[in-house]
């Protein structure tokens, strides 16, 4: 399993977490996310930017979350906060696909 995480003190719009690579996939199988501010965390495709994860993380929240979850053929992740504060984002993921 690959693990990429995300640090930001802004909030964020369609930010890149896993950059898209031709002829693959991306699979989530887990996703730690803590803050210190109330705020919603949604994980999107990169380019067609639909909604596959979204989670309220209360201040001083945390948690780890199994998921299954897939982006879409050709394209990898990107994230959206919705507020300012100290958001930690861990993702556990393998690529599917050929090539």
């Amino acid at each position: 399993m690959i693990y990429v995480r995300a640090n930001p003190s802004t909030a964020q719009t369609n930010a890149a977490l896993i950059a898209p690579v031709n002829n693959k996939g991306v699979h989530v199988h887990n996703i730690y996310v803590s803050s210190d501010t109330e705020l919603t965390v949604t994980i999107v495709n990169s380019e067609a930017h639909t909604i596959l994860w979204r989670q309220y993380v209360g201040a001083r929240g945390g948690a780890v979350i199994p998921v299954d979850f897939w982006s879409t053929w050709h394209e990898g992740l990107d994230y959206t906060t919705s507020a300012n504060g100290n958001v930690y984002l861990m993702v556990g993921f393998d690529w599917i696909g050929k090539g």
